[in-house]
């Protein structure tokens, strides 16, 4: 879904985690032409979650890219919160090869996002949102491919992004659980240009409203 807030080229993005990979039919993999198709995504656009892990990927290979943005990148990065199972990405995988839509969105809500399993059952009396996730279910596991192993609760690898020596706006909400400030903070240590941002009072459901003029400023520098 795209927001009204648009500055020249600089374009806020907010998008379900795992629908990048979905729309462009892309594999777990990180071939030169899966960057390729990335490389035209995340130019000038904020990236939230697991986006957020790609975009770093793709830039550490990609040339062309000058900036990336990203918002509360799905990491685990200690024990302030449970990490995925060791299999996540597998079961993720076994259940989309065998139709299991609903399981698959219920494994990701529960495993990764963190919600109770007792309101999943709230979550489903809202059938045009469960049935959009369902929708892309089968996409789930490439998304887990590219953050799994940096959901387990270990302290990020060095090597990962060396090579992202481009500026990145690392930015968190402030009314956001600890695990996220915690896994934002130690994004911005790793990467060598990370310019750290926190929104006051904002949650993982950011208000664009909030957002745009960080990212445009970001941008605009």
């Amino acid at each position: 879904m795209k927001n009204p807030f648009i500055h020249e080229a600089h374009r806020v993005e907010r998008f379900q985690d795992q629908s990048v990979v979905d729309r462009y039919h892309l594999r777990p993999t990180y071939s030169p032409e899966t960057f390729t198709i990335l490389n035209e995504l995340i130019v000038d656009e904020p990236r939230v979650s697991s986006g957020g892990v790609v975009s770093l990927d793709a830039a550490a290979v990609t040339p062309g890219i000058t900036k990336v943005g990203v918002y509360e990148p799905a990491l685990i990065v200690d024990d302030s919160r449970q990490p995925v199972p060791a299999d996540y990405t597998e079961h993720l995988t076994t259940l989309a090869a065998e139709g299991k839509r609903d399981e698959a969105v219920e494994y990701f809500l529960t495993q990764a996002v963190g919600i109770p399993a007792e309101y999943i059952g709230g979550m489903k009396q809202d059938q045009a949102t469960w049935s959009g996730m369902t929708g892309v279910a089968h996409s789930i596991a490439y998304d887990a491919a590219f953050v799994s192993n940096v959901m387990q609760g270990k302290p990020l690898p060095t090597y990962r992004w060396v090579k992202v020596t481009l500026p990145v706006l690392v930015a968190d909400g402030g009314a956001s659980d600890a695990w996220v400030h915690h896994a934002t903070d130690a994004l911005a240590k790793v990467l060598p240009h990370a310019s750290r941002q926190t929104l006051e009072g904002q949650t993982h459901m950011v208000d664009p409203k909030v957002l745009a003029p960080v990212i445009i400023e970001f941008f605009k520098k």
